[in-house]
């Protein structure tokens, strides 16, 4: 078992203990903590798809850009950000992002070896208060 501490700007010492692919992470004030979730487009797309369609040779942009697209500000000239983006919702069952005041920030994705700990985030849940991180190595 690896086990490393961290100390965050508030002084709040962060344990991160190591098990394999799993790394528990403690020592954080629950009560201050902010979570992300990775959006879903599935219905705002097909509902752009659907206009889009009824235009003579429409063809829709592809999923990947219309999650770019649909979020770009433009002056409030984006007609797809207006109509479509309130129909982009969250996947509150799957976090991506833990960041407890004062940090450590914690994305899917991340690599823990800055933390002196192995392996990229996959995926992140919470146990008895403690945060669960599975990682690939």
């Amino acid at each position: 078992m690896i086990t490393k501490n961290y100390i965050n700007r508030y002084r709040d010492n962060i344990i991160f203990e190591q098990e394999g692919d799993t790394i528990l992470m403690s020592g954080y004030e629950p009560q201050y903590c902010r979570y992300g979730f990775p959006n879903i487009y599935t219905e705002a797309y097909k509902a752009y798809c659907d206009v889009v369609y009824e235009v003579p040779d429409g063809q829709p942009m592809p999923l990947e850009k219309f999650k770019e697209v649909v979020h770009e500000w433009r002056d409030g000239t984006n007609w797809i950000m207006k109509l479509f983006g309130p129909l982009v919702t969250s996947d509150t069952d799957t976090i991506n992002m833990f960041d407890p005041s004062g940090g450590p920030y914690i994305a899917v994705g991340m690599d823990m070896a800055h933390f002196g700990l192995e392996g990229k985030v996959e995926t992140i849940k919470f146990v008895e208060e403690k945060v669960v991180l599975t990682v690939k190595k």
